[in-house]
């Protein structure tokens, strides 16, 4: 029904809205921002492309994730949901930012607090010996003096105190 014909109807007012929310929402979505508490009505493809959505209205710029409703700060750690969230994002970016590192034998995740660059895996049973400047393995081994030589040697091209 094209929108001439319903003026020309004069069907009353309530009816004529009830007529335009029905046309609009063929193009578009009503987002309500739980910060600003104000709803506006969006492109609907646009809509069902983002995973974050962003208040499109003036004097608000809160952010929110589509599929949990959880706040997204743009300067704070990654959001991961995707249904699920297991926080693999949060805390990769939390690695990035603070410096940490992994361990190349086990994958387990290593923060330096004071000391040398070498580092011996906590993990039981990994026994990987690591530089953690360069982030390179040295030797997997529990053998003292194999530990010693493959040590010096790295240590011998890298820095072994920062």
């Amino acid at each position: 029904i094209e929108q001439s014909l319903i003026e020309q109807m004069h069907i009353p007012q309530k009816d004529y809205e009830i007529f335009e929310q029905t046309m609009l929402s063929q193009h578009a979505i009503p987002v309500h921002c739980l910060k600003c508490l104000r709803t506006a009505f969006v492109n609907r493809n646009e809509y069902q492309e983002e995973a974050i959505i962003t208040c499109p209205l003036p004097g608000c710029d809160h952010a929110w994730c589509k599929t949990c409703m959880q706040d997204i700060d743009f300067g704070g750690p990654l959001h991961s949901c995707n249904g699920s969230d297991d926080g693999s994002d949060e805390l990769a970016s939390l690695m990035h930012e603070k410096g940490w590192k992994v361990c190349p034998g086990c994958q387990t995740n290593i923060q330096k607090t004071d000391g040398c660059n070498h580092i011996t895996c906590p993990s039981p049973g990994c026994n990987m010996h690591f530089c953690y400047r360069c982030g390179q393995g040295i030797i997997q081994s529990v053998l003292t003096s194999k530990v010693q030589n493959a040590v010096s040697e790295h240590y011998s091209a890298c820095q072994f105190f920062e």
